[in-house]
């Protein structure tokens, strides 16, 4: 967010007209709105406000909202799986980041997790991208049809 205090002024305390806030509530709301969107901030304000009818905001609450509508949104998504070739067995990994994710990234992150697995619970693991749920359990219904 830019102009946490502008945001603030405008779409914050005039949704409370009778809430007289002082420096440091101010202060924590502005720490808490800065990390997110407008529009996260915005959409969670005017729920917020929906829901509570009383005299002044909660911070708490908001919180909470921005948990929901600004986690989505401020960092991408993407996910892939690890399978056991012997038995089936599979596990879908979600991966997060600040910035977009590449097809080259997200491979590495499958060859990362293919070791760890390897590691924690022996045995051979393969990464997969590119790949539905639907498609992994596919691919371990004919590695259990076959034995």
């Amino acid at each position: 967010m830019n102009n946490t205090k502008t945001f603030f002024d405008e779409q914050i305390a005039l949704r409370w007209p009778d809430w007289e806030p002082t420096g440091p509530q101010v202060e924590d709301w502005e720490s808490l709105i800065r990390p997110y969107r407008d529009e996260d901030v915005l959409e969670a304000i005017k729920e917020h406000a929906c829901r509570r009818k009383y005299k002044s905001p909660s911070l708490s609450d908001v919180r909470i909202l921005l948990k929901r509508y600004g986690f989505a949104k401020k960092l991408f998504t993407r996910y892939l799986f690890v399978q056991r070739p012997d038995n089936g067995v599979f596990h879908k990994i979600y991966i997060r980041d600040k910035q977009e994710i590449s097809d080259e990234f997200l491979l590495e992150m499958g060859m990362y997790w293919a070791k760890k697995y390897k590691e924690r619970y022996g045995g051979e693991w393969i990464a997969y991208t590119g790949v539905t749920d639907e498609d992994m359990c596919k691919k371990r219904w004919s590695i259990r049809s076959a034995k």
